[in-house]
């Protein structure tokens, strides 16, 4: 078991035993299933730990002698034992049912809490049984994402083609308002480093990831930005990007079509926004969307940069999160960027350089 699986393995262990006594009486058959998928957990370690030590893995190989984490990064990328390639079916099922509104569920359950106790519950609310990705260690997590913004950037892809918008019109702000058209600047490369930077902390790269913050305000329970998912995604960026004013007295430009995810065609954005948190393929369409825009808008308003890749980049990715600019600039530009570049595999190689 790789190092990783194991702390995934011990985490509701941590998490259930630490919960203050006052919490514990007001949520015990919360904090009893929190135990009980922990003493699961640690069977199934012990079951396995045993066969290992015997002299082999499931497949037969020597054990691993030495832990991952004290691997060089080449060695570890082929050592870690609990990652497996995503089935290409998988990413398309890669959501939970419409009714399961984990978003709101999020906030009803932290509600009166504040500080350690609330990011305790959050915390194990986002991975507990039943959520996506529950079941995948952080390894698993990072492989995922990056399959999925390769899988959806092909899509968009197709789509550009067959609707003949492979090339600029030559007016940039004219590129702007046609969401078929795709920055060249955009990648798979990039909106992964957008989704690993995003919710490589607390959250350990969830698709349910919310902002944590309002823990941290005494008894609010109350979200202090509504972020949502992999790119933490807010209402008020989602919302504004899918009517974007052309011009005054004209109707506003719908930047934010979902084209990629058949089963969200022609929804509203509101609802959109309350099912993404539950739909990985939907979460991936819309960083796409939001990034391309932004992209595009900042080789509108910065014609100087338009002959610098760099330049552009910048400037698009310092617009995405306009609040931590110097870290997207350090983690995604400097950092994960170049990484991807270098590795065809190992999504979580270039996780470890953003954190360094």
């Amino acid at each position: 078991m790789g190092w990783s699986c194991l702390a995934k393995t011990f985490l509701p262990v941590i998490a259930a035993v630490s919960i203050a006594p006052s919490t514990f009486a007001a949520r015990r058959p919360h904090v009893v299933s929190m135990l009980d998928v922990a003493l699961e957990r640690f069977a199934e370690f012990q079951d396995r730990n045993v066969f290992v030590e015997s002299g082999g893995d499931e497949a037969g190989r020597s054990p691993a002698s030495t832990p991952s984490f004290l691997l060089n990064a080449g060695e570890r990328e082929t050592s870690e034992s609990c990652s497996r390639e995503p089935a290409s079916g998988s990413l398309v099922e890669d959501r939970l049912q419409d009714t399961e509104g984990t978003y709101d569920s999020l906030r009803s359950l932290t509600e009166g809490l504040s500080g350690r106790e609330c990011l305790q519950v959050l915390r194990w609310e986002l991975n507990r049984p039943g959520r996506l990705w529950s079941d995948l260690s952080l390894v698993e997590r990072a492989d995922r994402i990056r399959a999925h913004a390769i899988r959806t950037y092909r899509q968009l892809v197709s789509i550009q083609k067959a609707t003949r918008n492979l090339k600029s019109s030559g007016d940039a702000r004219r590129d702007i308002y046609n969401p078929d058209y795709l920055d060249p600047i955009l990648s798979p490369e990039l909106v992964t480093c957008v989704a690993l930077q995003e919710t490589k902390g607390f959250a350990d790269l969830s698709p349910h990831a919310v902002n944590y913050t309002f823990c941290l305000s005494p008894g609010s329970g109350k979200y202090a930005s509504s972020a949502s998912g992999l790119g933490q995604m807010t209402w008020t960026t989602m919302s504004g990007v899918s009517a974007v004013l052309v011009r005054p007295n004209e109707a506003p430009a719908e930047l934010l079509p979902i084209k990629t995810v058949p089963r969200h065609e022609g929804r509203p954005v509101e609802e959109l926004f309350s099912l993404m948190n539950d739909d990985v393929p939907l979460q991936m369409e819309v960083i796409y969307r939001v990034m391309n825009y932004k992209l595009k808008f900042a080789r509108f308003k910065y014609p100087e940069l338009s002959a610098t890749h760099d330049g552009l980049l910048r400037a698009g990715v310092a617009s995405y999160d306009r609040d931590d600019q110097s870290s997207y600039l350090k983690n995604v530009v400097q950092a994960c960027l170049p990484c991807m570049a270098r590795r065809r595999k190992g999504a979580i190689l270039c996780l470890d350089e953003m954190r360094n």
